[in-house]
């Protein structure tokens, strides 16, 4: 039975208003298009992820399995970004600084919540 009751706080765009939505195949992220930048957001966690993409599109679409979003802009060019760290951002980390996660790493690299722990050494 629909409810019609909210399910997320209001997610705050730094860009302006929203002109296009797309949820992840896993719906554990969502992109939001707006004038000035795509931003990206944990849906389990309701905070935006990483650092938002140039602005200026048209259109969004995640691929079917989730680690690729394809954009339009105004010039008809469709540009290809790498979202696959979102689905597996340990594996990222890990392949980028080695066999070891530092202290240091981890409060350079991992949004805050979690409490360090030494994961790369585990993570396949």
């Amino acid at each position: 039975m629909a409810t019609h009751k909210q399910i997320s706080p209001p997610l705050a765009s730094e860009s302006g208003a929203a002109t296009m939505l797309a949820f992840s195949p896993d719906s554990q992220t969502l992109a939001v298009l707006t004038k000035g930048a795509i931003r990206l957001w944990d849906m389990g966690t309701d905070q935006p992820i990483g650092a938002a993409l140039p602005g200026g599109m048209f259109a969004m679409a995640f691929s079917p399995d989730g680690r690729t979003l394809a954009t339009d802009d105004s010039d008809g060019r469709v540009q290809l970004w790498n979202v696959g760290y979102l689905t597996d951002p340990l594996a990222l980390l890990c392949s980028q600084i080695g066999d070891s996660l530092t202290p240091a790493d981890w409060t350079r690299d991992v949004p805050p919540g979690p409490a360090y722990r030494n994961v790369c050494r585990s993570h396949p």
